[in-house]
């Protein structure tokens, strides 16, 4: 009878770290890339300094952040080619609870947590927006300014609550022309 009881707890224990709650410890990265020349993947900052490395091998790359993630927050995935410094990509990863899956290759896919499916939403609308403007016979470089700020404005405070949102702001709020920046301070400055 003890060993049934004993054996009834060791599963309900195997069980229970293997189901949803086991991801709430941390954030999980992993990625995968169809492009041979990058070799070299690091998660860094928002101000770009690494704070993790990972050799790529076999198109695959992987991060954890092992600690709870109480409130989430913007990472920088960076891929180098090393026999060529210049060629590099980079882009935003938020880090939440959860395993965020990536994969890189003549599209950009990313997803697994609320914050990351946003980031996909954001990069399809980007794109979206650059089709747009390039279907334009005869567009002006103010009209393309215009499409791009419209954009970022609309981006900005979609997201103005959350982690994605303060990214954008704080790296294509210079892209704003000053009626966008008016009203993108206008309404992060109300109350909600």
């Amino acid at each position: 009878m003890l060993k049934r009881i004993f054996f009834l707890f060791f599963s309900v224990a195997v069980l229970y770290s293997c189901g949803p709650s086991a991801t709430s410890g941390g954030c999980t990265l992993k990625g995968h890339i169809s492009l041979p020349e990058y070799d070299m993947a690091y998660l860094c900052d928002t101000g770009r300094h690494p704070i993790d490395s990972f050799t790529i091998v076999d198109g695959k790359f992987e991060f954890a952040v092992a600690d709870s993630v109480s409130q989430p927050y913007a990472l920088l995935l960076q891929l180098v080619d090393r026999e060529d410094s210049l060629n590099r990509m980079d882009m935003p990863v938020m880090v939440e609870n959860g395993e965020v899956r990536i994969a890189l290759g003549e599209y950009i896919r990313i997803t697994g947590t609320p914050l990351n499916d946003a980031v996909q939403h954001f990069f399809d609308g980007m794109q979206a927006c650059k089709d747009r403007v390039m279907a334009q016979t005869d567009i002006t470089v103010d009209e393309i300014r215009n499409a791009f700020s419209g954009f970022y404005r609309e981006q900005i405070l979609l997201n103005r609550d959350n982690a994605l949102g303060s990214y954008i702001y704080r790296e294509y709020f210079s892209r704003l022309l000053p009626s966008d920046r008016e009203a993108v301070e206008s309404q992060l400055n109300q109350e909600p």
